[in-house]
């Protein structure tokens, strides 16, 4: 058995290192073979298109879901200004799992605003909806996404 999680632990930490084929490192004992699969999804919405523009994203990872945002303006004279934001992430007609507020300086290029992480049911939808304000302007995105386990 401690040749098993050692052999596991050792293909995790080559893969995280991005040695091909680590990924696929199998152990066996007495006769049971063991392998690790991941496959992730990311589903990405943009908000209305006014002064500013944002677009918010999901990953699924299993039952792991990560949300994250980004906004940019669209006037070619903007000067970088300060804007808040409100991230929040939820299961559809469930439970809500967590809201990222605060603020940061939102330059002509755009930025990333926000991120979450959490576990959400097999089988569950889950929604993420970045909200950005700046002088009198804002702008929100809503995506929603299986968690298909």
């Amino acid at each position: 058995m401690k040749r098993f999680v050692a052999v596991l632990a050792a293909g995790t930490a080559l893969s995280s290192l991005g040695v091909a084929g680590a990924a696929q490192a199998t152990a066996q004992t007495t006769g049971t073979t063991a392998s690790t699969t991941t496959t992730s999804t990311t589903t990405c919405a943009d908000g209305p298109v006014g002064v500013l523009r944002s677009q918010v994203c999901v990953t699924i990872d299993g039952t792991g879901v990560t949300a994250g945002g980004y906004t940019s303006p669209t006037r070619s004279d903007w000067t970088a200004q300060s804007a808040s934001y409100t991230l929040t992430l939820g299961v559809v007609g469930g439970a809500s799992l967590g809201t990222d507020t605060g603020s940061g300086i939102l330059p002509p290029g755009g930025r990333g605003f926000g991120y979450l992480a959490a576990t959400a049911p097999c089988g569950s939808t889950v929604t993420a909806t970045l909200t950005t304000t700046t002088w009198g302007y804002g702008t929100a995105a809503t995506v929603t996404a299986p968690v298909t386990c």
